[in-house]
């Protein structure tokens, strides 16, 4: 299910999302202080390609990080958040619509693929 899963994220969604956070690597890569949050969103780029099967470990809170983080929203992280949150409804149309159209059980078990969006924009 996970191969499934991966499969349809990257032809629906996951090439363009790792595509703009590969862009976005890059060009924070083009200074130096960039660099730390530029190979960030490359590792970024590799899970939005296919997330099925993957965990997300968080490091814990620092200063540096903050920061960080507080330049990454004013630059990029809006940006991707609203692509990811565009797909992600568009997805969950897709998904009640298809379990709405479903007549079997075991279509109706299928997890949904839209929340998978909402959790890359937060």
């Amino acid at each position: 299910m996970r191969i499934l899963g991966n499969v349809l994220w990257f032809l629906l969604a996951g090439l363009a999302l790792a595509v703009s956070w590969f862009l976005s690597g890059l060009l924070f890569c083009i200074t130096v202080i960039g660099i730390p949050l530029g190979l960030q969103c490359f590792k970024f780029a590799r899970l939005a390609l296919f997330p099925f099967g993957k965990e997300i470990v968080y490091g814990g809170p620092s200063v540096c990080g903050f920061l960080a983080n507080v330049l990454w929203l004013l630059l990029f992280g809006w940006s991707l958040a609203l692509l990811s949150g565009a797909l992600g409804i568009q997805q969950a149309g897709a998904d009640a619509v298809r379990r709405v159209g479903a007549l079997s059980a075991e279509s109706q078990k299928c997890r949904p693929v839209g929340r998978h969006f909402f959790i890359l924009g937060v």
